[in-house]
Formats: C-alpha cells, structure tokens, sequence
C-alpha cells in the first residue's frame, strides 16, 4: 500500500474524530474552542505534526523493512509516553513506573541490535 493512502485515510479519521469532539465538546458545555489556551492549541498542532511525520515514518519503514524488526521499534511509543507525561504534564515518575519504562527501553534496543546483526 502507498504511504501516501495511509497517511490520507488516518489524516481523515483523525479530522473527523477531532470534529466529533469539538461537536459533543459544543452540545455538553455550549462553549466550542475558547475552553483551551493558546498554548494548548500551540502543543496540538505541534503534536499532528510530529503525528504526520510519524506516520509517514512508520508507513515506509513497514514497506522497506522486515515488519517484525520496525514493529519492535513501535514498543518505544512506551517509553515516549512516559517522557511526555515528564515534559508536558508535569507527572513525576518514580518507582515501578520508571523501572518498567527502563526495561522496556533497554528490551526494545537490545532486541533491535541483536536483529541488526542476525
């Protein structure tokens, strides 16, 4: 399949299900887009972007590779995650919320170099 259907069909869904928000956002609350600050629509598109780019990314990757070696990589979304909740959320991660990311991240790399040089 060509990347650029891929990245058409999940641009679409994703349209329509931020439409599906904003309207059941607008029938609960009667308020549309002034509930969130600037700054929230700022990350927003930031994040499609980084989305978009992704996609793009991963669509390619899966018709240029081994699906099994790139599906591997797609477990770091795990740890990304947790970054995220770092950096933008303000979340502290402690304990065992830490020690797994870790052990996924240290799996997810150690299985890539070990298939790289299979």
């Amino acid at each position: 399949m060509y990347f650029a259907t891929v990245n058409f069909y999940h641009q679409l869904l994703g349209t329509i299900a931020g439409l599906i928000y904003i309207a059941i956002q607008f029938c609960v609350t009667g308020e549309s887009l002034s509930v969130h600050t600037p700054e929230m629509y700022l990350w927003l598109v930031f994040i499609c972007f980084v989305d978009f780019i992704g996609c793009n990314a991963v669509t390619i990757a899966f018709q240029k590779d081994q699906s099994s070696f790139v599906a591997i990589i797609g477990f770091m979304i795990v740890v990304y995650g947790y970054i995220a909740d770092q950096l933008m959320f303000s979340v502290s991660i402690a304990g065992i919320d830490l020690m797994s990311a870790l052990l996924i991240f240290a799996v997810t790399i150690s299985t890539a170099i070990y298939k790289m040089y299979l």
